[in-house]
């Protein structure tokens, strides 16, 4: 292996364990001219779906001046069916705004 200029080697030693497990799961893909060629599939049949939803998305006029901007991110899970099998909170966000939210009217 050949020394990168400004890579640590132990990355690339990382990466070529990487590759090595990931070939593994890649059996029957090949790099073509310019692209990766064949097909990646998956050995089981899905036993359930995911969904991610939006809520309690709001946009609040902060007493400094400017605005936030909040929501949360669920990830609810159900079986082949359609049926709810359960959900859970993935993040809840927080964040500044650099800009005005508004539309400006222009009438």
């Amino acid at each position: 292996m050949r020394k990168l200029k400004d890579v640590d080697m132990w990355l690339q030693e990382n990466k070529v364990t990487n590759l090595k497990i990931a070939a593994k799961c890649l059996n029957g893909i090949h790099v073509g001219e310019e692209y990766l060629e064949g097909e990646w599939r998956v050995a089981a049949e899905p036993e359930y779906r995911y969904e991610v939803e939006e809520r309690n998305h709001e946009i609040r006029s902060e007493y400094w001046g400017g605005y936030s901007r909040h929501n949360e991110i669920y990830q609810k899970q159900y079986d082949l069916e359609g049926n709810l099998l359960g959900e859970k909170l993935v993040v809840k966000n927080s964040a500044i705004m650099m800009y005005s939210p508004f539309l400006e009217d222009k009438a």
